[in-house]
Order: structure tokens, then C-alpha cells, then sequence
């Protein structure tokens, strides 16, 4: 497969329970993954739990709005962020497992 880079953008709200394994099932994923987490200040602590979870992996990026914007606000934030990456490839999911991190490759696969 050819490798391409790819920025997944995941807005968050009240996701602490899925959101670490969620990411590590994306990083386990033989692609060149950048995870970019947009959090809307969950009361839950989202954020925090991923902070302290992924602090030092360069691949994993959170940004915390401080108000409950919205999903939609929260996606074209992502997308403004995934941009600045020079990333092949820009994809969004949901932060609960609805979209599995396992049908990324052959999906990139089918577009590259």
C-alpha cells in the first residue's frame, strides 16, 4: 500500500470511557495516523484522559474549546487544525466506536 498521511479528526463530548481505547486501536493501524481531538471542555474530563494517556506521543493532538459549541464547530475546527499538517489524507469519526479504526486501511487503500 502506498503510504499516505492521514490527519483523523475526532470531536468530543462526554467521551472519557471510549475515547483511550478508541485512539489506541487508530495507532495500532499500519498507517501513518495523526489523531487531532477537538473537546468541548467535557465535564467528564475527555480531555484530561487523553492528555495524560498520549501527552508525549507527537501523533496524538487536543484542543479543548472552553464552551459547548457544538459537533459541527467542533468538526471544521479539526479540519482547520488537520490542514496545518500536510496530511494525504483528512477523515473524521465519531469519539464512541461507531466508526471502527479497522476499516481505515482499506479505505485508504481504495482512494489512494
Amino acid at each position: 500500500m502506498n503510504e499516505k498521511s492521514i490527519a483523523m479528526v475526532i470531536p468530543t463530548y462526554n467521551e472519557r470511557e471510549n475515547i483511550i481505547p478508541l485512539i489506541e486501536e487508530l495507532l495500532r493501524q499500519p498507517l501513518d495516523i495523526r489523531v487531532i481531538l477537538v473537546d468541548d471542555n467535557s465535564p467528564d474530563g475527555t480531555a484530561g484522559a487523553v492528555k495524560e494517556r498520549f501527552g508525549n506521543t507527537p501523533s496524538v493532538s487536543v484542543y479543548v474549546r472552553k464552551n459547548k459549541r457544538g459537533r459541527g464547530l467542533a468538526g471544521i475546527y479539526g479540519f482547520r487544525e488537520a490542514l496545518k499538517t500536510g496530511a494525504d489524507i483528512i477523515g473524521e469519526m465519531d469519539g464512541d466506536f461507531s466508526h471502527h479504526p479497522s476499516f481505515i486501511p482499506s479505505m485508504v487503500e481504495k482512494i489512494s
